[in-house]
């Protein structure tokens, strides 16, 4: 630790780095700038006018190709119900399970509980 400076002492603390802002003084006085979401939100009764618009596309009263209708149908259940977990499968090599080797940085090796043996 550094020299730490008190009330009557000689030693004197350290300026900051000009790239560092001073104690009280706020880097960014107007807050975090609204991005895209928050704008759409605002715009939209916080998404309330897509959602109707989207649900007029499900419900043929906009006219479009059944395709346009199932996208619709596809956006309000991801968004009602969350989009659906995607799987994946992971294995070795031509099928085999896979192998994980765990090597220590001192040399130990592996009791075979993934531990380093004592």
């Amino acid at each position: 630790m550094g020299p730490v400076a008190t009330e009557n002492s000689l030693v004197s603390v350290p300026e900051r780095p000009p790239w560092q802002f001073k104690p009280g003084v706020s880097p960014n006085p107007g807050g975090r700038p609204k991005g895209i979401a928050a704008l759409v939100r605002e715009q939209t009764a916080d998404g309330a006018e897509l959602v109707e618009f989207m649900l007029d596309v499900l419900r043929g009263k906009r006219k479009g190709p059944l395709r346009l209708r199932m996208e619709a149908a596809a956006w309000l259940a991801d968004r009602g119900f969350g989009k659906p977990v995607q799987q994946l499968d992971v294995g070795g090599v031509a099928g085999q399970p896979l192998a994980v080797r765990v090597e220590y940085a001192d040399g130990a090796q592996d009791d075979g509980a993934g531990y380093p043996a004592a």
